[in-house]
């Protein structure tokens, strides 16, 4: 849009759900849909999405009376000023099947994704006929009431739109209707807004033809309770670009499962099945204090798509291209990221926030590229293994608003303008690194000029070091209300499986140098990169041919042992390699090491002979006699007695005066 449009236009809106009584195959078992789905993960840490608030907009008001939705479920309803109050004559009971799946505290054994979440509900439509007829208007307030007014001082984190406008001769697909405008513009203040995709085999309706919308498309079973394909009447893109018709784009961003469910079958089930998810990803970054950045909706996307489980068939169309992969299609047509899966969404979201700099294997940051030509690096702190999983998820917004809308006036479109102001174009890069972080080569991008998601799903070619790298290389599109470059926020999501184990302290051993015969505390601390328990197991030998003998450890699949060293009665300190062997899930090993010096027999300091020196600090320390005293050095303790005494004394005086080592009396 090169300055706005108005609104008002007539139209037609249909929901994208059909609801069938024996749409549920019998004999599933109760909890099918909570296992499929990954919800577990949520519900059995005590998150169910209390507290968040999962607006429902649609045809009517959900029916309290459906078990499941009463007790005060749904706590505000709203309609549109200009039409009667929504009633529930409709026979599907579209919008309460919607709610049902979103947040159902119980419906036949069967709750839905966030049951403890609360519900508002906006009727905004009216029936007249099939298919439904109304104007443009009512939709449009709901989104604008519920999403960027709120009511009484608060507003849903969740906006679930199960419905879409089609059938109309002026139809379009390129995001530049009414209310693909008015959903934009609301995700870009703050909601998670997320849309069905609707069921016609053809391009994303409005309103999820945007750019800041969570687009949902329907998978069904592939007959063993699989869902593993799209379902014939999923839309699926491309969708056309109003700035560049010659681009297309991915508006598909995630799928569900949409047919043989227990609410009934469409994308409109998809919908509040995702919406649930973000739900409980909402009340779990209220939980653990992370602030406004983990209720973000580009966080929540990120996170969502970044987690989202590929499915057989799958492609972005990247390619090899001079050694480099290369996609300017971040998604795939039909699936978008993939399917939801509430698991991996739980361990991708729990996963420490990070700033630019080392990040561990899986994690998310919320960031902002200040100007042109800027980027940000997040190195990965832990080698990558050849053939790790790789996936990385950026997600940005595009900059759009609603001037001049007037929710309270008589008219409120009086004077109603739709704004574009910019899209930021943004690259997301895998490069490979030098020991110290270092970018230098690139291995792999997602580069759309038309999208405002970037996608990275590889194995990795080669063992190393490896960064992820946000580029911003200007504007896809900027209206003339807004010339200037701004600073763009942004959501980063990662995963890699099968990376090496990441060892986060150690290894070491204190005290190092050890006295001859000594007790030394080992230790080393790691990290599986699936968060999986490791196991350990130590070894020592000899750095040279210097010892026959290399200690021993108390107990050996410790991370923490205590190790004994070798008694050494030569003439120079000793050197012994202690080598931990790590073992985590998927068979993933890592070993690493450190070199332990054993001091010679009296000599005190290290030096390679008994010396002065070592009588001094013999009597330095004799005013310490015993073992845990502040200042103690064990060193001192020739015969390992724990006391610092005159036995002591005598042995070193007598190796300084032949000029050979002693021998340890042992007690």
């Amino acid at each position: 849009m090169s300055s706005g449009k108005w609104v008002g236009t007539p139209a037609r809106a249909t929901l994208s759900l059909c609801i069938l009584a024996l749409a549920w195959p019998l004999g599933l078992r109760a909890d099918y849909f909570p296992e499929r789905l990954g919800l577990r993960a949520f519900w059995d840490a005590g998150y169910t999405g209390k507290g968040v608030i999962i607006g429902i907009v649609d045809r009517g008001w959900v029916d309290t009376s459906r078990t499941g939705l009463g007790n005060g479920k749904v706590e505000r309803f709203l309609r549109w000023q200009g039409l009667p109050d929504p009633g529930l004559d409709y026979p599907t009971g579209h919008e309460s099947s919607v709610a049902e799946a979103a947040a159902s505290a119980t419906f036949g054994g069967r709750r839905g994704v966030a049951p403890g979440a609360t519900l508002w509900s906006a009727g905004v439509f009216t029936h007249s006929s099939s298919p439904w007829i109304t104007s443009p208007n009512p939709p449009f307030y709901g989104l604008m009431m519920f999403g960027r007014y709120g009511l009484d001082g608060r507003k849903p984190q969740v906006l679930n739109n199960s419905w879409n406008w089609n059938h109309d001769a002026a139809l379009r697909f390129d995001g530049t209707t009414h209310v693909t405008y008015a959903a934009d513009a609301v995700a870009l203040r703050g909601a998670v807004v997320v849309v069905s995709a609707n069921n016609w085999a053809r391009q994303p309706e409005p309103p999820s033809d945007g750019w800041n919308v969570i687009t949902v498309g329907a998978t069904t079973t592939d007959g063993e309770g699989n869902y593993t394909e799209l379902a014939s009447w999923s839309n699926r893109g491309p969708s056309p670009t109003f700035f560049d018709p010659t681009a297309d784009r991915c508006t598909v961003d995630i799928v569900a499962p949409g047919e043989y469910t227990p609410w009934g079958w469409g994308t409109s089930i998809a919908a509040p099945l995702v919406s649930g998810v973000a739900a409980l990803l909402c009340q779990k970054g209220l939980a653990r204090g992370w602030g406004s950045y983990a209720l973000d909706p580009r966080v929540i996307k990120a996170v969502l798509l970044n987690s989202a489980n590929k499915l057989p068939g799958w492609t972005n169309n990247a390619s090899d291209q001079g050694g480099v992969l290369r996609t300017d299609q971040p998604l795939d047509w039909r699936f978008g990221a993939g399917q939801v899966d509430a698991a991996a969404a739980f361990s991708q979201f729990d996963a420490a926030v990070s700033v630019a700099g080392p990040v561990g294997p899986v994690g998310w940051t919320w960031g902002v590229i200040e100007d042109f030509a800027d980027s940000t690096d997040f190195v990965f702190e832990a080698p990558l293994k050849a053939g790790a999983d790789l996936t990385a998820t950026l997600v940005w917004f595009m900059h759009r608003d609603v001037q001049g809308y007037q929710p309270a006036a008589a008219d409120p479109f009086a004077g109603c303008r739709l704004e574009d102001y910019r899209l930021a174009n943004l690259d997301l890069q895998l490069y490979a690194a030098d020991d110290q972080g270092k970018a230098t080569a690139l291995v792999a991008e997602s580069c759309s000029t038309a999208d405002s998601v970037e996608h990275l799903r590889l194995a990795v070619p080669a063992r190393g070091q490896y960064l992820l790298r946000v580029r911003r290389t200007g504007y896809a599109f900027w209206g003339p209300l807004d010339p200037l470059p701004t600073p763009q926020s942004y959501a980063l999501a990662w995963r890699t499986t099968s990376s090496e184990i990441l060892v986060t302290e150690g290894t070491w051993g204190d005290p190092n140098p050890a006295p001859s015969g000594g007790t030394v505390q080992c230790r080393v601390e790691a990290q599986d990169p699936s968060g999986g328990e490791l196991t350990y197991l130590w070894t020592a030998r000899p750095a040279d041919d210097g010892a026959a003998e290399a200690g021993s450890f108390d107990d050996p699949t410790l991370s923490t042992p205590l190790w004994t060293a070798h008694k050494n009665t030569g003439d120079a300190s000793l050197s012994f390699v202690l080598e931990v062997e790590i073992t985590g899930e998927a068979d993933l090993r890592r070993t690493v090491s450190y070199t332990q010096v054993v001091h010679r027999h009296c000599d005190l300091t290290g030096d390679g002979r008994v010396a002065p020196d070592d009588l001094a600090g013999f009597l330095a320390s004799y005013s310490r006699a015993q073992a845990g005293q502040p200042g103690w050095d064990a060193c001192a303790d020739v015969n390992h007695d724990g006391l610092c005494d005159s036995r002591d004394a005598g042995l070193l005086l007598e190796e300084y005066l032949r000029g050979t080592p002693a021998q340890p009396s042992d007690r």
